[in-house]
């Protein structure tokens, strides 16, 4: 009779653990995303080009990304991407529906390390990170 009851305790325990840490990266998910809301911007370099990247997350889960690209000084090409977004368990995921230079219907799934009021940075799969600046 103890054991079954120590079973149903241990067992009560473990379903209240498991539905608070679900319940905190709800939450942790939702106050992720409401610091995303804005417009962000980076700098890539590459060689002699450079790419200026703006991104905005807009809170009703729709984001634009767009960016030029300079070579010796002179634009050379003006890139975009629309789609949809959403953070889930510390992620950032991004479905990218209309583009110049991504491929419709991706999706990136992208670790957020640290987000303040200015700065946002992220780990892509691969293991790149990048860091944008809230403009």
């Amino acid at each position: 009779m103890i054991f079954k009851r120590a079973k149903l305790l241990l067992l009560t325990t473990a379903l209240l653990f498991a539905t608070s840490c679900s319940e905190q990266s709800r939450l942790n998910d939702r106050i992720l995303s409401k610091k995303l809301i804005g417009t962000w911007k980076k700098t890539l370099k590459r060689g002699h080009s450079i790419v200026y990247v703006t991104t905005r997350f807009q809170s009703n889960g729709i984001f634009r990304t767009d960016a030029k690209k300079v070579y010796n000084s002179n634009i050379q090409t003006r890139l975009y991407a629309r789609g949809s977004w959403r953070v889930s368990n510390g992620y950032l995921i991004e479905h990218t529906t209309d583009s110049n230079f991504d491929h419709i219907g991706s999706r990136t799934r992208d670790k957020i390390i640290a987000i303040t009021n200015r700065q946002f940075a992220y780990k892509t799969r691969k293991g790149k990170i990048f860091t944008y600046t809230k403009k």
